[in-house]
Parts: C-alpha cells; sequence; structure tokens
C-alpha cells in the first residue's frame, strides 16, 4: 500500500485547475500515446480511493489515499489531460485588490466531480473526466461584508479546511460547504450550485466574551461537519499581536432553522481590561477539563504510536 504526501496528492488535485486569470473552457490536451505506458488498472478503484473527499483527504487531515495503481513504477507517464482557466474576481470585488487570487484550498473530487473554490468565493463543479464545468455560483461576498465585525478589511483567502461535503443532511442531498471570508458559512447543493442554508458565525469582536475594547479579530477559518448528528464546528484565528481578540471553535445545531449556537469553546485566554479576570493557570484548567478530546502525536506514521497510526492519538 503506497503512502501519498500531501504536497503528491495536492500537486495531482491542482495539476486539474490551470490558475490564471481568464475566464474560458477547458483545454483538452492531444497527448501521444507513450509506448512504455503501463496498462491501465483492470480493478476499478473503490469510492475511498477514487475520491478525495476533505481538503486534507479526511476531516483528521491524514493526507493520504489508499490507491496503489500510481506508483513509483509508473507516476513518470503521467501527463496532462486538460487546463481550466480561472476568472478574475467578480466586478463586485474589483475594489479589493492584491489579494485572493487562484484557489488556495485543494480541490474535492466526489464521485468523479471535481469541486473548486476560488479564494474570492466563487465555486465550481467540473467534470473530472475532461474539464466541462457543470455548474458555478458566485458567494454574495462584498467589499463592506466584514464592516462592523472589528476584523478589518475583507480577507480573501481559503485554508485547506475552509471546505467540506456531505451527503446526509438537507434530505441526503451532496451538499458543498464553504467557510467565507464574510465570516458566514454556506452550503450549496452540490447537484446544482444552488444555496441551501447560509448563516453568520461571528457577530463581532465586541459581542465575544473575554476580548478587551480595542480587540482586532481575525478571520472565519475551518470548519467540521458531523452530519449525523446534525452538528457543524466553526472557527474564528486569532493572529500573534497582543491587540488580537481570541480565537474560538463553535458548535452549531444545523438541523435548527436557523442554526442554532450549542457551545463555544475558546482556544486563547481572555485578554487584560476585558470582563473576565485573568487567570495565569487558564490553559491548564483547560486542559484538565476537557472531555473526548484528542491529542495527535507529532511524529510519523512510519514510527510505533505514530500520527496516522493505531496509536497516534491519545484520548483525553
Amino acid at each position: 500500500m503506497t503512502r501519498v504526501s500531501k504536497t503528491s496528492i495536492s500537486a495531482v488535485a491542482l495539476s486539474l485547475l490551470f490558475l490564471v486569470s481568464s475566464l474560458g473552457a477547458p483545454s483538452v490536451l492531444g497527448v501521444a500515446a507513450n509506448p512504455k505506458s503501463a496498462p491501465l488498472a483492470s480493478t476499478p478503484l473503490s469510492q475511498l480511493q477514487a475520491n478525495w473527499a476533505s481538503p486534507n483527504g479526511n476531516p483528521f487531515n491524514h493526507n493520504y489515499n489508499p490507491q496503489n495503481i500510481i506508483n513509483s513504477s509508473n507516476a513518470q507517464y503521467l501527463g496532462l489531460n486538460w487546463l481550466f482557466p480561472l476568472p478574475i474576481y467578480p466586478s463586485a470585488l474589483l475594489s479589493v485588490t492584491g489579494q485572493g487570487y487562484g484557489v488556495d484550498s485543494a480541490p474535492l473530487i466526489i464521485n468523479g466531480t471535481i469541486y473548486a473554490v476560488t479564494q474570492f468565493g466563487q465555486a465550481f463543479a467540473l467534470n473530472a473526466a475532461n474539464g466541462n464545468v457543470l455548474w458555478t455560483t458566485v458567494l454574495p461576498i462584498f467589499p463592506n461584508s466584514t464592516a462592523g465585525l472589528g476584523i478589518g478589511i475583507l480577507k480573501l483567502h481559503l485554508h485547506d479546511g475552509d471546505v467540506q461535503f456531505t451527503t446526509a443532511l438537507f434530505n441526503h442531498t451532496p451538499t458543498l460547504w464553504i467557510a467565507a471570508g464574510d465570516a458566514k458559512v454556506y452550503a450549496l447543493n452540490a447537484l446544482n450550485g444552488k444555496f441551501e442554508l447560509n448563516f453568520s458565525v461571528f457577530s463581532g469582536t465586541k459581542n465575544v466574551d473575554g476580548n478587551n475594547p480595542i480587540a482586532v479579530g481575525s478571520r472565519t477559518s475551518n470548519l467540521l461537519i458531523d452530519q449525523n448528528k446534525g452538528i457543524l464546528i466553526s472557527s474564528i484565528e486569532s493572529g500573534s499581536s497582543p491587540a488580537s481578540g481570541r480565537c474560538f471553535f463553535r458548535g452549531w445545531n444545523i438541523l435548527a432553522t436557523p442554526p442554532q449556537l450549542i457551545w463555544t469553546a475558546f482556544c486563547t485566554p481572555p485578554q487584560p481590561g476585558s470582563n473576565i479576570p485573568v487567570d495565569p493557570s487558564w490553559e491548564i484548567k483547560q486542559v484538565n477539563s476537557m472531555k473526548g478530546a484528542y491529542i495527535f502525536k507529532g511524529y510519523g506514521y512510519e514510527n510505533p504510536g505514530g500520527y496516522g497510526g493505531p496509536e497516534g492519538a491519545v484520548n483525553l
């Protein structure tokens, strides 16, 4: 069984997208047959092997695919099959310059369809076989979308983990989820790109317990979804500056309409001058009070008990 590194699998996924700033139909390249090419696999890939269902492979970010059809003996024969030029900003965001070009979060591959989201919030569903556009949707993000939140100018940037995919929600409708730069989460019907849901996960730095009056917030970051329980976990980053507001995770009941906040868990302590007294033991108390949490070991899969292995995590 061959392990595929994050760099390798991201390169394979991103090689399907030609990141240039002009919109056009995909270009299909004719590639001459290589007489030394390895024969096609006689056994079809399983769903686990054929799909890349999370930006880092799976919700635990293992960056691993169990397929071994592409391996060290035949990788040299891989070739480019098609190119897809990405568009420039939508007209509504032309005033936001110097950021947010291309695709930065690894595309998902689900049952022969590639789902990619540009940093400025345009989602694409592409036929993986030929690059044809199945649908595209532009999120309603505008230069003033973050006004009043205390997080500065609109940030056009997506990390791996800002995009997720579910199949059990909305009456078992395949759904693409996006944590966007306007502090909202969007759910798109993966079959046609239509909106299923959108809601705000952050109402401003002044509304966060433990932030001082001059706290500066950061951006909406990774999300995780338990589709069986109907719970979405959102997060807000925190910078290294002393003025940075607190980072935190929030659990949402997405079976309710609108989604209801269930809990908030902070990952940085209260700031001096906030509505909560400073506690030098805050971090230790947080760890000691954790339930159902895991610490993932930092060393590699190949080492006994390493990350990704059967003993690679400690249940607190």
